[in-house]
Formats: structure tokens, C-alpha cells, sequence
């Protein structure tokens, strides 16, 4: 597609694939001449051009250290959907619930939230690196720290809209949800920024902002947090803590 006369293109398998795009000029503007999209990875592809791979090959080596960093070790596999037995969203909720804290340290939020949309894959049994937790968690989302109405919580928790990436969440307060009241709430951007066709906002409409997590005054987004979460525990997490 081409936006503002910027041509976008992506490949399949996460991008992976080669795709080729002729675009013709003209009048000051340009369209799609041509278009294709190969199933071949661009690490294999017998014909991409040497300057190409020579960048692939630089920024790889810049990452790997980074990818290859052990994160957390797994006492088993975690799985992506609500049908898994112990999703990881079920402890990405957690990270966020843990992290959202008073000034005097304490836990401060009723609930915390996701939408299991923003996972995209397992997290494997035994250790696990930041490419893994990556391939799991691939966005930035911020995690939203704010109060919402019981009502919209509780309309939240029993939407099935979405099916088995629906919604995924963590509640700190042991007494039955109250649609009157007002709750404080740990929950990623997704839900609370989300807008209807009509922009409005249609998830949490009742949700006032106080603030979203930081970490050294810098976006911490929801991978960067579970990571930091998974680092407290000493030894192997016990996977079957976090089962639905």
C-alpha cells in the first residue's frame, strides 16, 4: 500500500518472507506498478542484494548479545490462548499488578488487565531469552495505572468477543466485584485508549488516567516489565502458579 506517498510492504511469517514492489513516478506521485510476495526467508534468498545482507548482518550482530540473554527459567512450557492451561498473559497481568505502587511501596491497584491479543506466542520449558520473551510480547504498550468504574470491569471480564484471545486479568481484592464502586486499575494501553468508530472510547469509558508505569523516568512498556519481573524470582518459576 502506498500512504502519503511512502510505500509500505511486508512480507509473511512475521516479515520474514522477501517481498518485491516495482512503483511507478509520476506527476509527482507514486503507485504500484507491480507487486509479489515470496515464501522465502531473506536469510536464504538466493538474490538479495549484497548491501542488503551486509545491514542484516550488522544489526544481527549488535542483537544477539541482547537475544540471547536468559531472562527466566520455566518449569514448563507457557502457552499463548485462553484454552492453554497456563497462558502468559496470566503473568504478564501479574507484572503489571506488582509494579503498580504507592509512594510508600505498597500494592495499590484492585486489578490489573490485558487484552491476550498483545501476546503472539509461547513462552518455552526451561530457560527462556529475551528473543523468546520478545517473540511472545513483540509490542511496546504502556501499562496504564488509573480507576475505572466496577461496572466497566465488570462488562470487561465477561466480554467474549474475542474469543481465546479474550481477556486476561489479575485481581487483588478478594471481595465480590461491586459495579458501584470504583476501582483502581493496572491495565495496558489497548484496552483504555481503544475507540469505537464513532472515536470514542468504548472498553473503559469510565476511566480516569493518574499515570502509566516508568522505569528511570522512561516508557516501560509491558515486555520490559515482565522481564523485570520475571528477574525477582530466584530460581525456576513454577509455571503452574499462573494456570486459568
Amino acid at each position: 500500500t502506498i500512504e502519503n506517498g511512502v510505500a509500505f510492504l511486508q512480507g509473511g511469517t512475521k516479515g520474514e518472507y522477501v517481498s518485491h514492489i516495482k512503483l511507478k513516478f509520476e506527476n509527482g506521485s507514486a503507485a504500484t506498478e507491480a507487486y509479489s510476495n515470496n515464501s522465502a526467508s531473506y536469510l536464504t534468498y538466493p538474490s538479495i542484494d549484497p548491501s542488503i545482507q551486509n545491514i542484516y548482518a550488522a544489526y544481527r550482530t549488535e542483537t544477539n548479545t541482547i537475544a540471547n540473554q536468559k531472562v527466566a527459567t520455566l518449569s514448563k512450557k507457557m502457552g499463548r490462548y485462553h484454552s492453554d492451561k497456563t497462558p502468559v498473559m496470566n503473568l504478564v497481568t501479574e507484572a503489571f499488578g506488582s509494579y503498580a505502587l504507592d509512594k510508600n511501596g505498597n500494592n495499590f491497584a484492585s486489578v490489573s488487565y490485558s487484552i491476550g491479543n498483545v501476546s503472539r506466542s509461547y513462552l518455552p520449558s526451561g530457560d527462556v531469552t529475551y528473543s523468546q520473551l520478545f517473540e511472545a510480547l513483540p509490542f511496546d504498550n504502556r501499562v496504564y495505572i488509573g480507576t475505572a468504574k466496577g461496572a466497566d470491569i465488570y462488562d470487561y471480564l465477561t466480554a467474549e468477543s474475542y474469543g481465546n484471545y479474550a481477556n486476561f486479568f489479575t485481581r487483588y481484592d478478594a471481595a465480590a466485584l461491586d459495579t458501584k464502586k470504583t476501582y483502581r486499575i493496572a491495565i495496558i494501553d489497548y484496552c483504555v485508549k481503544h475507540r469505537n468508530v464513532y472515536r470514542a472510547l468504548d472498553y473503559f469509558p469510565s476511566f480516569v488516567e493518574e499515570g502509566y508505569l516508568k522505569k528511570n523516568g522512561q516508557d516501560w512498556n509491558y515486555r520490559e516489565v515482565t522481564k523485570d519481573y520475571l528477574a525477582t524470582f530466584p530460581g525456576t518459576v513454577q509455571v503452574n502458579n499462573y494456570a486459568s
